[in-house]
């Protein structure tokens, strides 16, 4: 980091023991410089240790459980959802963080131009997936329920499905618009298809 004074004087990195220059937003400042710590009490290295877990599993996510928290978060990032959900689990003495469920899309008609799957929270879109675009991903998370399920075709559109508890879902689970003529199947993708006590586990 540069900073250059009144004089025309540049300052980069550490001054001698006492000023660092940092950068904040955009804007280059000069700090008083502190030595950095690495402690390693029990309790600080446990916190270290859950988040280094915490982002180990959101890297391992599928890519619709990623989207999941992406879509949800207001004021932040997914990730930053994520973590944060991840980290207040752990305080509160919760070994896991609750992990979206990942579902598959397909569909069987051919003519799909202008037909749209959207999942809904409220007024929130979470997924709007272009059904012309074949089989898609998308993720549901216990705790957020209830989730409305709505089909779109041609401007017109239909909740088909209200979710208010994901446990309960029976897959495949098919969803359909007579008004529309739009079906939809929902299965688990086989990344994620593990023994029914490890399934109920993630879950």
């Amino acid at each position: 980091m540069e900073v250059k004074n009144i004089f025309g004087t540049r300052f980069s990195g550490t001054i001698g023991k006492s000023i660092t220059a940092s950068r904040w937003k955009g804007v280059h400042y000069l700090r008083e410089y502190t030595v950095p710590s690495n402690p390693r009490t029990p309790l600080q290295v446990r916190h270290r240790l859950i988040f280094s877990k915490g982002v180990d599993t959101w890297q391992g996510l599928l890519t619709a459980q990623q989207d999941f928290f992406k879509a949800l978060a207001e004021g932040m990032t997914g990730y930053n959802l994520f973590m944060k959900r991840w980290l207040e689990a752990h305080t509160a003495g919760v070994e896991e963080v609750k992990l979206p469920v990942a579902f598959e899309g397909s569909v069987d008609e051919s003519d799909l131009d202008g037909c749209w799957f959207i999942l809904r929270r409220g007024r929130k879109t979470l997924f709007q997936k272009d059904l012309s675009d074949g089989n898609f991903g998308i993720a549901m998370s216990v705790q957020d329920v209830p989730y409305d399920i709505v089909l779109r075709r041609a401007g017109l559109e239909e909740i088909v499905e209200t979710i208010h508890d994901v446990l309960e879902i029976d897959v495949p689970m098919t969803v359909e618009s007579e008004m529309l003529g739009l079906r939809v199947v929902l299965d688990l993708p086989e990344e994620i298809r593990p023994p029914e006590e490890i399934l109920e586990e993630l879950m």
